[in-house]
């Protein structure tokens, strides 16, 4: 019987998965297909310099946000050298295409337990990390699609509720905070106690280079569109912002793997207040592509760093006491 349940919510979940990506691809295709005539009459150019240069600076983003993870799991007391840290979770990055969150947080749990790292940090920093994921690419992306867009696309909603809203969010991974949250839920699952022994100091360098990654991020998608088309004048803020936004809206929505499908309909929307629609349409679906590009090359160069210079290091899990203060 448990496991009829189990299957008939399994399969509800696919189809759902389904009619989200399907409805999704039909909105893309439905507006590149009625605007084909401007599709065709636009100027399109392939500038290989610029679209170099944005899956660099892509990568480098990458690279700043997995030395945030490996921060926050310092600051739990697990101690995994960058080289091995950083080509483990662009390797378990690849699990966020299967729908739902669960391959990409099981391929960790599994890579890091290989290197004496418990799951129960391995976890609790996936949380703190992904609360920063979520809310600093909203304010990134608010800030430089402008309100104007923004209450176009919220039912008008006011433009510093979402900046309030995600502020409040990245209070919650202030230490104290998530010290105090982690003992609680711990306390509730009847699990061993995690200490979160993260300097504010730490904290605020932490925030500042997610910030720094995801202006890395939106300056990656701008040379992205740059190379592609011209960026009419004084769009260039909105064109960099729209991936950010789209981004985490996708994250958000666990049903279509890897936001599939959902963020380029978020980017489309964005992206057409500014090119027309069937224009944004094939921008959307070509940063899916580029951003595979991004992930597959940092995961390339991770594995270099690995095979030279991770080897012989050693991951190492520094048990706090209970009493120890932070």
């Amino acid at each position: 019987m448990n496991e009829s349940k189990f299957n008939m919510k399994r399969f509800g979940k696919i189809v759902l998965s389904v009619a989200v990506l399907a409805a999704a691809i039909f909105f893309i295709a439905n507006a590149v297909a009625r605007d084909w005539s401007a599709v065709q009459e636009f100027e399109w150019k392939l500038n290989f310099g610029l679209l170099t240069a944005s899956v660099l600076v892509g990568c480098s983003a990458g690279f700043v946000t997995i030395k945030v993870m490996q921060r926050i799991m310092k600051a739990f007391g697990g101690r995994v050298p960058f080289s091995r840290f950083a080509f483990f979770a662009m390797l378990s990055n690849f699990g966020k295409y299967i729908p739902g969150k669960v391959a990409q947080i099981a391929s960790i749990l599994i890579l890091l337990k290989r290197e004496g790292i418990p799951r129960l940090m391995t976890l609790a920093t996936m949380v703190v990390f992904e609360i920063m994921l979520i809310m600093v690419p909203i304010i990134v992306g608010i800030v430089l699609v402008g309100p104007e867009v923004v209450r176009e696309f919220a039912l008008n909603v006011p433009f510093w509720v979402f900046g309030i809203i995600a502020l409040i969010g990245i209070l919650f991974t202030l230490p104290p905070v998530m010290q105090f949250l982690a003992k609680k839920l711990l306390a509730i699952f009847k699990r061993e106690s995690v200490e979160y022994d993260l300097s504010y100091r730490d904290w605020a360098v932490a925030i500042a280079a997610m910030f720094f990654a995801w202006i890395l991020y939106s300056i990656s998608f701008a040379l992205l569109v740059a190379g592609l088309v011209d960026i009419p004048a004084g769009s260039c803020m909105l064109v960099a912002g729209a991936f950010s936004l789209a981004y985490t809206i996708g994250l958000l929505v666990i049903v279509t793997p890897g936001g599939l499908g959902v963020r380029e309909g978020i980017l489309l929307l964005i992206l057409a207040t500014v090119f027309p629609s069937g224009v944004a349409g094939l921008i959307a679906t070509a940063a899916r592509l580029w951003i595979l590009i991004i992930e597959l090359v940092s995961l390339g160069i991770a594995f270099v760093i690995f095979r030279i210079s991770g080897k012989g290091k050693v991951s190492q899990y520094i048990h706090k006491r209970e009493d120890e203060v932070i």
